[in-house]
């Protein structure tokens, strides 16, 4: 597991058809009323990407897509 700030980035191997392919993923939990209804995630391959490197990337505008995707639930259940 890696941290940037307090962000935990989680990496895994996942087995496909022609062998071991190194993959990681980051995810941001979206929350409705306090609770987490889902998340918002990439998932690439380590060979074209580290982890540090998708974070700088893709982190700010994965949060603005949680920002907007939490602020969408909270208009529909207002009615």
């Amino acid at each position: 597991m890696i941290y940037i700030g307090n962000i935990e980035i989680l990496t895994a191997k996942s087995a496909i058809y022609l062998g071991n392919v190194g993959i990681s993923a980051i995810a941001l939990p979206v929350r409705s009323r306090r609770r987490v209804v889902g998340a918002i995630n990439i998932v690439f391959f380590r060979r074209a990407l580290s982890p540090e490197e998708a974070a700088r990337k893709y982190l700010d505008p994965l949060r603005d897509c949680v920002r907007r995707a939490e602020q969408a639930l909270a208009e529909r259940l207002a009615g």
